[in-house]
């Protein structure tokens, strides 16, 4: 399982895939319910994308690793 994470300046979207299947899609406007949501999933990989965050911010925020799209 993948789990792809957008963070915009508004809101953050994540989906989860397995192969070429969308398991979950999610949009949260706290990042606080990110990381509580991420918690809860299983995963293998995650991809990131922020607006918001930096990768060093996400590094100290987030614990699990993830590939940061810059």
């Amino acid at each position: 399982k993948h789990l792809i994470v957008d963070i915009g300046n508004t809101r953050i979207k994540t989906a989860v895939f397995e192969e070429e299947y969308v398991l979950d899609e999610s949009v949260f406007v706290v990042f606080a319910d990110l990381l509580t949501y991420s918690k809860k999933q299983v995963f293998n990989h995650a991809i990131i994308s922020s607006v918001t965050y930096t990768e060093s911010e996400l590094l100290a925020l987030l614990d699990f690793p993830f590939l940061f799209l810059s």
